[in-house]
């Protein structure tokens, strides 16, 4: 399409158009000056665009066109082949002021401007760049290159034969996502949650296995030495556990009147109870819309007549059916944080609730402040460009937290794609408000959690390098803000390869852009400059399992055998490896026994054909890095898979009390399952217990805890006691 021809079209319709009276030129008048600030933005780049909308201008009507362009942006991150440096923290001057109202979004007054995470995230100048980032085509190789920016705009304006298009809303929706972390270990050895509730008793009780010491997290079963606290479906069980016979004492129930609404997993603190709860909201609009596949794979030609099927929660229906009598049903996932005082266990009573849209993600708990992780497809808007400019609800697109719309100045707009994750925080000491949040549109990012920062990370493919690009934002009592990005060669397989230490971060990935695949460990600064680097370790294998304790690395790769690598981190310009020890099998979890012991959980295998032969646990002598040692192998035959290898959670693991235990299948004889608890003495794994579970179908829900001389078994189902002085002896089963 030539300039004069696209000019020519956008003249005419705007004579055709009645102008409304959001664009009448009093109105604009009216924007201009609310947004005076940022007026030298309005016209973009190229000079054909600014003479199409001063036209619009002449018929009474502004179209604020600001194009992302972040396909063009020069990408200074550091790449692991190149050598090049990643350009570090965001400046100040990247970041801008929303046009978005008190009113109609919940800003944070006393928070700072939010800065650009380099090259990778940038903050969004106002909504409408960021329904263009959700309309264009988010991923470089699916972009047209030939359409000119002239012809998006007149695309947002007329229809493809010149005359104005019909609004043809879609299906606004934020949908599911998995969820998976990363980590990092406490260098004591014991992976402990930062639970500052104190048993009104003395005695000693297990915490929830986390991934960084201090950072605390959510879990299906909990303890306070008192009572255990067991998610089932909507509601909570807790049950006493201070005699001898335990008794359930209370029920807190979500939803009674609702059959979608679940209970997630909890936090406990003293007398509080955090739940985090999952729903699903599903709103009936009537009117004249135009129904189409919300999917985006439903792309084929449709029949006039079809069955309308439901696929992952969304209606699928035909385009023919049209008109006033037309009916939408939009879904969508709501997370709520409720609060709730449990003085009183039997009768809990609701002190504050905290609502975001989206799936839970994950959640994390840092003194006071939780910060909450949901996401969801940010996908194309049912509303038009222009809709956007003169319509501060932002055409329904945006995310909400407590019911207000994220502000244009808290949304960072990616590289490409097209996964929005909402962090808010949440202080407990004022448990209906939330202190700060961003919604980062990213490309199906994990994240990982320090005392101080969050991670996010994803894989890349960049001309067939595969590349880790990881953003940090500071937490800082409760407030989130970018500081730096960095991208590596490779990608990170293991939850626990990605770990900070005093501010600086330590990424272990697994190189698969060549021949054979190779490992590289790097260490970057508190900006996320990269400092020093070790590449092509164990080519031919891939990084299994990784701990990092204070200036140490830890690392099973694996191809037939299993060498575990010990790195000298001292120097954050020159890591150096220290050591490597191999043996059969590989570990999939590793675990610090105290300071001088490392345990890992994995499988044995076959030398020569790889083939899996039963379980395994390791003890390694870590005393001296250089002269890494194997204690002792320990093989459970019988045993085919144990979700403590890929869940952390699932696992107890603490060398205070020494204790080990995990659950496991066995299909040898039929499908089997069992817990299995050891301790370590003198070298030896010693097993203590060996409980048969009677509910196969849920082995990733079971816990083993503790609390003083008893030891229980927990299931949302059921809750069973032994006594650990008299040779861990059943004591007593209650069924939920």
């Amino acid at each position: 399409m030539y300039e004069e021809e696209l000019l020519e079209k956008i003249r005419q319709s705007s004579e055709e158009v009645k102008i409304p009276e959001e664009l009448q030129p009093e109105t604009i008048e009216k924007k201009l000056k609310r947004n005076q600030k940022r007026s030298k933005k309005w016209i973009g780049a190229m000079g054909a665009a600014a003479a199409a909308i001063l036209m619009l201008c002449s018929a009474g009507a502004v179209y604020r066109i600001n194009h992302i362009g972040t396909k063009g942006m020069d990408n200074s991150f550091y790449d692991g082949e190149s050598g090049e440096l990643a350009s570090g923290s965001g400046e100040m001057e990247n970041a801008m002021e929303s046009d978005v109202s008190q009113e109609d979004a919940d800003t944070v007054a006393k928070a700072s401007p939010k800065l650009d995470a380099g090259n990778l995230y940038k903050v969004a100048e106002d909504y409408t760049q960021v329904y263009q980032a959700l309309q264009s085509p988010m991923y470089p190789e699916e972009e047209e290159k030939e359409r000119g920016f002239l012809e998006k705009i007149a695309d947002n304006f007329l229809g493809a034969d010149g005359a104005k298009s019909e609004s043809a809303p879609e299906e606004s929706v934020m949908d599911t996502a998995g969820d998976m972390g990363t980590g990092n270990i406490n260098e004591s050895g014991a992976a402990a949650e930062m639970d500052t509730a104190a048993s009104k008793g003395s005695v000693n009780y297990s915490k929830t296995n986390v991934q960084t010491n201090g950072v605390d997290e959510s879990d299906i079963i909990k303890t306070d030495g008192n009572y255990i606290y067991t998610v089932s479906g909507d509601q909570v069980i807790i049950t006493d556990i201070r005699e001898k016979n335990m008794k359930v004492t209370g029920y807190l129930t979500i939803g009674e009147n609702s059959g979608d609404t679940r209970v997630v997993e909890m936090y406990v603190e003293g007398d509080s109870i955090y739940l985090v709860v999952q729903k699903e909201e599903t709103i009936l609009k009537q009117g004249e819309i135009q129904m189409r596949p919300a999917d985006p794979k439903y792309t084929g030609d449709w029949e006039e007549e079809v069955e309308s099927p439901v696929e992952n929660d969304r209606a699928v229906t035909s385009e023919s059916f049209t008109g006033k009598d037309s009916y939408q049903v939009e879904t969508k996932s709501v997370t709520e944080l409720l609060t709730y005082d449990i003085k009183d266990r039997k009768n809990p009573k609701l002190k504050g609730t905290v609502t975001q849209d989206g799936y839970y993600k994950d959640s994390r708990k840092i003194g006071s402040m939780v910060y909450l992780f949901t996401e969801g497809y940010m996908e194309q808007t049912p509303v038009k460009n222009q809709e956007v400019i003169t319509n501060e609800e932002a055409g329904g697109f945006i995310p909400l937290v407590n019911g207000k719309m994220i502000g244009a100045d808290c949304i960072y707009l990616p590289e490409y794609g097209e996964m929005g994750c909402v962090i808010s925080s949440v202080d407990t000491k004022n448990s209906s408000e939330v202190v700060d949040h961003v919604l980062i549109l990213n490309n199906h990012a994990q994240i990982y959690v320090s005392r101080d920062a969050v991670y996010l990370y994803h894989r890349d493919n960049e001309q067939g390098k595969i590349k880790t690009k990881i953003a940090k934002f500071s937490l800082n009592k409760g407030e989130i803000n970018a500081v730096g990005a960095a991208a590596l060669a490779g990608e990170v397989y293991d939850t626990f390869a990605v770990a900070e230490e005093k501010g600086n971060l330590r990424v272990l990935t697994t190189d698969v852009s060549g021949n054979k695949e190779s490992n590289n460990l790097y260490l970057l600064d508190e900006t996320l400059h990269l400092t020093g680097k070790l590449e092509g370790i164990a080519k031919g294998e891939q990084v299994y399992a990784a701990r990092f304790l204070g200036d140490t690395a830890y690392f099973v790769t694996y191809r037939n055998t299993d060498p575990l690598f010990a790195v000298d981190l001292s120097d954050p310009t020159k890591p150096e490896i220290l050591s490597e020890v191999k043996l059969s099998g590989f570990s999939e979890y590793l675990h610090f026994w105290g300071k001088d012991k490392l345990v890992g959980i994995g499988y044995e295998t076959d030398e020569e054909t790889g083939v899996q032969e039963g379980l395994k646990l390791v003890l390694f002598d870590i005393k001296d890095p250089a002269k890494v040692k194997i204690v002792k192998e320990f093989v459970i035959e019988n045993a085919s898979y144990s979700p403590g290898m890929y869940q952390y959670k699932t696992v107890l693991a603490d060398p205070n009390e020494n204790l080990l235990g995990f659950a496991m299948t066995s299909y040898q004889n039929g499908e089997q399952t069992s817990y299995l608890l050891f301790s370590v003495e003198n070298g030896e794994f010693r097993n203590l217990l060996t409980a048969d579970l009677e509910d196969s179908s849920s082995i990733e829900e079971y816990r083993g805890i503790y609390a003083g001389d008893r030891f229980y078994l927990a299931s949302p189902t059921n809750l069973t006691s032994f006594n650990r002085k008299e040779n861990y002896r059943k004591i007593q089963k209650l069924e939920y």
